[in-house]
């Protein structure tokens, strides 16, 4: 996902811990893991699929997860 073109809802149907990550780019935050657990406080998990915030304008589904974590995320 691109810093400033984040509004809408977006689902995400295969993710795997294992072998994938959540790319941000363009962000720059100051503190890569501060910024990672900002947006899993957000987290909602319902019926099996968590979903969160970013920017507060756009919600990530992840069907079938409910373990989302830190090292999930990459931000650059």
């Amino acid at each position: 996902m691109l810093a400033n073109h984040t509004a809408g809802n977006f689902t995400i149907t295969d993710f795997r811990a294992a072998d994938n990550k959540f790319f941000l780019y363009f962000y720059s935050p100051a503190n890569l893991t501060a910024a990672a657990q900002n947006i899993l406080n957000t987290a909602t998990i319902s019926g099996g699929n968590t979903s969160v915030m970013i920017d507060g304008d756009a919600k990530i589904t992840f069907l079938g997860v409910t373990d989302l974590k830190v090292s999930d995320f990459s931000i650059s």
